[in-house]
């Protein structure tokens, strides 16, 4: 893929990601890239092509055969037009698109290209797309934000360790990063005022925390949890024992099986205490404990309770760990 193709690519993921639709991208030979788009129980997976390749294959009678997804820098309206005739679905790096699948219907149209910038691939001054804007707090970026507050090294680490650690595309990883720096946020502002900390914990209850939703069950909260043989990571109430009582705990996990379940004699015949989301990190080389969940997430959960006694024990709690 040459360095155009992926910094339109890196662009797209992102507007998918303001959309809420999960991107996951794999290679292929007989495109530029393949992506499996998501968005609750709906699901499609794509060929990914440069929007002019695909008109011109329209053009001259030659329509996709497969699922195609055209990408550009901008879609001019008229090429839009022809490809919807055609049946083919598109997103821009401007966030003009046209999708369908299963229940999700987007068409986004009217965007207009904006003052074009330096390439944040290399240091040569040429002329390229703008950085995508738009939510901070998505539920891609969220992740984003909560592995540099995790783990500040990360600020200054390469886009792809980043996204190692994030579990996110390389391309998002970077449009995040650069994004919260174009606002002021960087490896010190983020701990000294704790402002971008405040911001993304309020946006956690209705966007990231949504997205790791896996299951809710009855359970004992004081009980040491059994992964299965699978990593797991003890959050909210229980990570803070020392400090309360805990009445309810979240558990992180890969993957959430019948196994973990049974292991845990989790129920579903009560009021759920034991809430479980997915572990979306990956632990840096050199982070202190590999086996402690990330910090962010538990004073997340804290912090936008409606329990008083936790949002007092948040700021309490952050103090000791930051």
């Amino acid at each position: 893929m040459r360095p155009y193709e992926r910094l339109v690519l890196d662009q797209v993921m992102m507007q998918l990601d303001d959309l809420r639709i999960d991107a996951h991208e794999s290679t292929t030979d007989e495109a530029l890239a393949a992506l499996t788009l998501r968005r609750g129980r709906s699901e499609a997976s794509y060929l990914v092509e440069l929007a002019d390749t695909v008109r011109n294959r329209i053009s001259h009678a030659d329509p996709p055969a497969s699922r195609t997804l055209a990408i550009s820098d901008h879609i001019h309206p008229r090429t839009a037009d022809l490809l919807r005739h055609a049946g083919v679905e598109y997103v821009d790096a401007l966030g003009n698109a046209s999708l369908e699948f299963g229940d999700v219907i987007v068409h986004v149209r009217g965007r207009r290209s904006q003052p074009k910038r330096v390439d944040y691939y290399t240091d040569t001054p040429r002329l390229v797309l703008p950085r995508a804007s738009g939510n901070l707090f998505s539920a891609g970026r969220s992740q984003v934000v909560c592995a540099l507050l995790t783990w500040p090294s990360l600020w200054h680490a390469s886009a792809r360790e980043l996204a190692s650690s994030a579990g996110v595309s390389v391309g998002l990883a970077h449009g995040a990063r650069n994004a919260l720096r174009d606002q002021g946020y960087d490896a010190t502002a983020s701990h000294a005022d704790h402002r971008l900390l405040d911001l993304w914990a309020a946006a956690f209850p209705t966007g990231l925390a949504r997205r790791l939703h896996l299951g809710e069950f009855r359970g004992d909260p004081e009980r040491h949890p059994d992964g299965a043989g699978m990593p797991i990571y003890v959050g909210g109430e229980a990570a803070i024992a020392s400090l309360l009582r805990p009445a309810t705990t979240t558990l992180y996990t890969p993957e959430l099986t019948p196994r973990l379940i049974m292991a845990n004699r989790w129920r579903t015949d009560g009021p759920p205490n034991v809430l479980v989301r997915k572990a979306f990190w990956h632990v840096p080389d050199e982070a202190a404990d590999p086996t402690a969940t990330p910090w962010p997430l538990v004073y997340a959960e804290l912090f936008t309770s409606e329990d008083p006694r936790l949002r007092d024990a948040a700021e309490q709690w952050r103090r000791s760990v930051v």
